[in-house]
């Protein structure tokens, strides 16, 4: 092949690896949805099984699922599930995205949690009992598991930076 052909595909590349990396890098995508009931029959939002389908079919489909958002439209960097329970009962089950300060309920427990996708709980005066797990990773608030996406845009960098490498290393490109 000759030298100028070898640019060709090479500049080709690296501008289809960027424009991937652009299409699918737009920013953080959590869960949203909520649910005020404690029977497994109702609840969407608590419904692992559901989620996870929803997630799958999103990525066959290669389109955002109706129980995703994009967070960063809303200047938020968080994802984040509440659950306030009331003598065993569900009161409010809630995942979406988070500033990471502002909650349903505003309890000391919740000032300066960590993104770290542990689960603070505190009880409040009347008997209600609030949970709150915070994350900052695309859809952390729920099912996970690779968006594939992400790892077909990050898969297609690494090809072409390879590819660019060798070429430098036996001199074809520069």
């Amino acid at each position: 092949m000759q030298k100028d052909a070898i640019v060709y595909i090479f500049l080709l590349l690296l501008f289809l690896g960027i424009c991937i990396s652009l299409c699918y890098s737009d920013g953080l995508i959590c869960y949203q949805c909520a649910d005020s009931t404690s029977d497994p029959k109702k609840a969407v939002c608590q419904n692992y099984k559901r989620l996870k389908k929803d997630r799958i079919n999103a990525e066959k489909d290669g389109k955002m699922g109706r129980y995703f958002k994009n967070c960063t439209d809303y200047n938020e960097t968080f994802c984040v599930i509440e659950l306030i329970m009331s003598r065993g009962d569900t009161f409010s089950y809630i995942r979406d995205c988070s500033d990471g300060k502002t909650f349903s309920i505003e309890l000391n427990a919740f000032k300066n949690l960590a993104a770290d996708n542990q689960t603070t709980c505190s009880y409040r005066g009347d008997g209600y009992l609030a949970c709150v797990t915070l994350c900052n990773t695309d859809m952390c608030n729920g099912p996970t598991g690779g968006v594939t996406y992400h790892v077909i845009s990050k898969l297609f960098m690494l090809l072409t930076l390879t590819f660019c490498l060798l070429f430098k290393r036996f001199d074809i490109l520069w």
